[in-house]
């Protein structure tokens, strides 16, 4: 098996491949297989006018707008998938008629309005920041200000999809007159949140724990107003980043500043995303690397560097705020006009992201046997993922999720023993590692 590098190469998505306004958010979909794109309205996606919503499909490798149906105050900011549906958050109060305020799912083809949106206080001037699903019943969303109208106002709030209930947090403390939460993930059992505002009791700024029903700050706190735009787990830490302090690292006991981004000017620096694909941590904002590197880097186990990217033209020098890795590709979204001196409207992908195995099977070619399948699956894992925690996904042909367990790779296998439980048919095996996925299908007999 012989290891290659092949040649990053820069390209459009689509035909034309561009977003007249900036993007906000993407969301790679496993089951879909699409890249999901929100972006500021009024806005054209390959030349086509959008009210904030597109797709861009990974199979064929074309896309098209969402929607026609005018979303009012229509900014999209958030993405996630909950079981069978997709869920989209933003500052809109409406669509196509429908009262839906600041969020509404979407089942692949259609938007669902018998689950209808919370209420905001008022969704102008901002609006549903975060999604987080917990993988069993809860969909958790973040917003700006106390938008959510429940029993003590709040950033934010939980529903159980599988009740269809709200589920009240205690709230964050209200002192400054903007604050916000923009990402919200568990780590070690525990719910966490980021964003801009000041714990209760003076604690401390900008991220929390959620301990005994109480928002805790994390070691000694974050001492002066900060701003933390994402989190993600990594190598069994919690990596946040943002505006002061860039990137910092959590270990569960104390912050540790080892992963620390040197930006250097003209810009001011700030990283908006963090993702994780093949082991290693990315940065997507807008900042510069000492080797003259912008807006996106990588972590190489001592250094953030860059991956080629050199030249951003766009307001702000230009700005990455979301980026999303499938298949050895990285696709980002943002607000610019060129990359490296080539036209790119606010949205743009690099193939061949790292070296490859030259007959290495593709992450979305999962072996599992025995196919087909009565009482117990065994997944081959694809290489790297050796005792890392997984989720395990089983989905009918329908979309639907039938089955999610928690499971531990053990001599680069994972075996799912609930095959009893599902009738006989064809399923997808999704396996899902940090937002790395792959996926197989199987028949149980």
């Amino acid at each position: 098996m012989v290891l290659i590098t092949l040649p990053k190469t820069y390209a459009q998505l689509g035909s034309i491949g561009s977003f007249s306004f900036e993007v906000r958010c993407l969301y790679a979909d496993a089951i879909t297989q699409k890249l999901y794109i929100a972006a500021q309205p009024p806005s054209f996606y390959d030349g086509k006018p959008t009210f904030g919503l597109a797709y861009y499909d990974f199979v064929t490798g074309t896309g098209d707008t969402m929607s026609t149906a005018v979303f009012r105050l229509a900014d999209m900011y958030s993405i996630t998938r909950a079981d069978s549906f997709l869920y989209f958050g933003g500052g809109f109060d409406t669509l196509g008629g429908n009262t839906i305020r600041s969020y509404i799912k979407y089942d692949g083809q259609n938007w669902k309005f018998k689950d209808p949106g919370y209420i905001l206080n008022n969704p102008m001037g901002g609006g549903m920041n975060a999604l987080y699903y917990d993988g069993d019943s809860i969909l958790y969303m973040g917003a700006d200000s106390k938008k959510f109208l429940s029993p003590i106002p709040n950033t934010i709030i939980g529903r159980n999809i599988k009740t269809a209930s709200w589920v009240y947090l205690p709230a964050l403390d209200n002192s400054s007159n903007f604050y916000f939460v923009s990402t919200i993930c568990q780590y070690q059992g525990d719910l966490y949140v980021c964003g801009q505002f000041k714990l209760p009791g003076n604690q401390g700024y900008g991220i929390a724990r959620l301990v005994n029903n109480n928002w805790q700050k994390l070691g000694a706190g974050i001492p002066s107003p900060d701003v933390f735009e994402d989190m993600i787990e990594y190598n069994g830490q919690l990596i946040a980043a943002g505006g002061v302090s860039y990137v910092m690292v959590w270990n569960g006991v104390q912050w540790l500043n080892a992963m620390a981004l040197p930006a250097v000017g003209p810009f001011f620096a700030r990283v908006y995303d963090l993702e994780v694909y093949g082991g290693v941590l990315y940065a997507a904002g807008v900042f510069t690397l000492p080797d003259g590197s912008r807006n996106i880097a990588k972590w190489d186990g001592n250094n953030w560097v860059g991956i080629g990217l050199t030249s951003f033209s766009g307001p702000l020098g230009g700005f990455v705020n979301s980026i999303q890795i499938y298949n050895n590709t990285l696709y980002m979204g943002g607000y610019f006009d060129s990359i490296n001196g080539q036209p790119f409207l606010c949205l743009a992908k690099i193939d061949n992201l790292v070296g490859v195995e030259e007959l290495a099977a593709p992450i979305d070619n999962l072996q599992s046997y025995p196919n087909p399948v009565q009482d117990k699956l065994t997944i081959v894992c694809p290489v790297g993922w050796e005792n890392q925690q997984v989720n395990i996904s089983i989905y009918n042909t329908a979309g639907q999720k039938m089955y999610n367990v928690k499971t531990k790779i053990i001599n680069g296998k994972a075996n799912f023993t609930h095959m009893l439980n599902i009738n006989p048919g064809m399923y997808v095996v999704v396996l899902q590692n940090e937002k790395v996925w792959a996926r197989t299908v199987m028949v149980k007999q």
